[in-house]
């Protein structure tokens, strides 16, 4: 049964990475960067790194590679997501579970997609492929942060309710807890980098009800009307 997968793996070397030194911001962040916190926050935990010019290029897409990496790295720790493959030859389950026609495990994200499919965080796409360097919309990336951080409310995504539009639920549970950052431009558009920095730094701190507090969510009526 796969669903055991996620706490063997938490179990094994815990979920939550420590933090890291702080390093000097981004030098195309500015101090009145609308997403700064957040770039600051996810690098001072060593969740993110940037390019080797020192730019995190805010406004670029994230790729769906570079997102399972950061979603990933958020929220394991290092020893489980290297080992992750290393332990794939020792069970064919798995194995036949993580086999995507486009990806290698050997590539840059190959563990943290390891992670992410084992954990039941990420599927590919119906036709047996994953495409890592196509950009992620919102809609796929509310479905994969509610899985992620455990957010499904249970009356939401009960199998019994008809759902006609498969993300609503998803993009509702991350409106619940004052996550969706103004900037989210519609549903089909695909996020940028400093929007995932933005949404994954409000779900890790989704308890400070301080720090979100000052910050204004948009709602999915607000996206819907955006399509």
């Amino acid at each position: 049964e796969m669903r055991t997968l996620p706490i063997s793996i938490a179990l094994a070397g815990g979920l939550l990475l420590s933090a890291l030194p702080a390093h000097a911001r981004f030098w195309d962040v500015p101090d009145d960067h609308i997403y700064g916190e957040a770039i600051d926050y996810l690098m001072s935990e060593g969740i993110i790194r940037g390019y080797p010019d020192r730019s995190f290029r805010a406004d670029l897409p994230v790729s769906r590679a570079e997102f399972t990496k950061i979603v990933v790295g958020s929220l394991f720790s290092p020893f489980v997501i290297e080992s992750c493959v290393e332990k794939l030859p020792e069970s064919k389950e798995a194995l036949d579970v993580i086999r995507f026609d486009d990806v290698s495990y050997l590539d840059w994200y190959g563990p943290y997609l390891c992670i992410a499919v084992l954990a039941e965080i990420i599927d590919g796409y119906p036709d047996g492929k994953f495409r890592p360097e196509d950009g992620i919309n919102f809609a796929e990336t509310a479905k994969i942060l509610a899985n992620a951080y455990g957010v499904l409310s249970p009356e939401r995504h009960d199998i019994r309710v008809q759902q006609e539009i498969w993300y609503k639920p998803y993009i509702e549970d991350l409106e619940d807890l004052n996550v969706i950052p103004p900037g989210i431009r519609g549903i089909e558009y695909p996020i940028t980098r400093g929007e995932m920095a933005e949404l994954i730094f409000r779900l890790r701190n989704v308890h400070v009800s301080q720090t979100l507090n000052s910050r204004r969510t948009i709602t999915y009526a607000d996206l819907s009307e955006t399509i």
